[in-house]
């Protein structure tokens, strides 16, 4: 919808305005990328986003989000706020972005996936592996599964 195809960024869509939220590694890319119908929030803080919709709008609001993009952390933290402001949030689990884009949405990339060389890595996935699997040995709790669900600890 923005335009904008890097990798982080959050964005959010009023009925008057509508911004990107991203950091510092993308704010070149996002100016370059975006058309002027977006504004570019120079800042990935949750407190940044809250704070630019609680300044938009007013009590009574309800503000959708995706369910399918939200830990339960991330909705309970978001939910706290609004609840105190006097926003209602509401889950949208029809994908607002897939409907917009309708027939006209371009492909999904195709390219060949490969492995990135070990020399930039640091250390092979299975040393990697091995290490978690230390730690969690030599943990007070003992831990005997780990699950890794964001995209920076998967990677």
């Amino acid at each position: 919808m923005t335009g904008f195809t890097g990798s982080a960024g959050d964005a959010v869509v009023t009925m008057t305005r509508a911004a990107l939220f991203t950091d510092s590694r993308y704010w070149t890319q996002a100016e370059r990328q975006m058309d002027c119908n977006w504004e570019l929030q120079k800042s990935a803080s949750v407190s940044a986003m809250v704070s630019w919709i609680l300044q938009e709008g007013k009590s009574g609001d309800k503000i959708g989000f995706d369910p399918f993009l939200w830990s339960i952390n991330e909705w309970e933290s978001y939910n706290t706020v609004f609840e105190e402001s006097g926003r209602i949030l509401r889950s949208v689990p029809v994908n607002l972005v897939d409907t917009v884009w309708g027939s006209q949405r371009p492909p999904l990339p195709d390219n060949e996936i490969y492995a990135i060389p070990e020399e930039f890595l640091g250390n092979s996935w299975q040393e990697k592996v091995n290490k978690i699997r230390n730690q969690m040995e030599e943990h007070s709790q003992k831990p005997t599964s780990l699950l890794l669900s964001a995209l920076e600890e998967t990677a």
